[in-house]
């Protein structure tokens, strides 16, 4: 019987436990990898309140400029080369974690597969069972290898709300 919880029953979610049981040694890397997104991101939500500290020095053209201008210059490379130092490994991780679930879900299939009876091998084709297990086995691969994607959307949405509300809340909740 199908869930009738709505969170659990959201796609992104269905699809992680069928993931799971294959992602036997790579549980840890995909919490990791998912880790490494959010504080990603949380960088990444930075940049734009940076630059807004930054025009707003330049506005204020106060004594210091120069020197404030290049902190927030170099506060905004600094976020930038952190997201990236945190999201491209995290990217190798989840491609590995994508490829070890691959694995698992093919020898996992295979074996049962081969455990079946002789009488059920002779009434089906061997080719188009080995085709459809490949083809379930892309897609769980295909899924995690670039679950970052539905992950990073939701993250910076929320992310991107939080920070209208801290500014304006009236602007926040008309944002949703």
């Amino acid at each position: 019987m199908p869930s009738l919880n709505p969170i659990t029953n959201f796609s992104y979610f269905r699809l992680w436990k069928e993931v799971w049981p294959y992602a036997e040694g790579q549980r840890g890397n995909i919490v990791l990898y998912h880790l490494m997104y959010l504080f990603a991101m949380v960088f990444e939500l930075s940049i734009p309140w940076m630059f807004g500290k930054l025009v707003n020095t330049l506005q204020a053209a106060g004594p210091g400029l120069f020197d404030e201008c290049l902190k927030y210059l170099g506060i905004i490379i600094a976020c930038q080369f952190f997201m990236w130092t945190l999201h491209g490994p995290g990217r190798v991780i989840e491609r590995r974690a994508g490829q070890a679930i691959f694995i698992s879900y093919i020898s996992k299939s295979f074996r049962r597969l081969t455990e079946l009876p002789l009488s059920w091998h002779q009434d089906h084709h061997s080719g188009s069972s080995i085709n459809r297990i490949r083809t379930a086995a892309n897609a769980l691969k295909g899924f995690v290898e670039n679950s970052f994607i539905s992950f990073q959307r939701v993250v910076m949405l929320t992310g991107s709300i939080i920070m209208l509300c801290s500014f304006n809340i009236y602007i926040g909740l008309v944002s949703l």
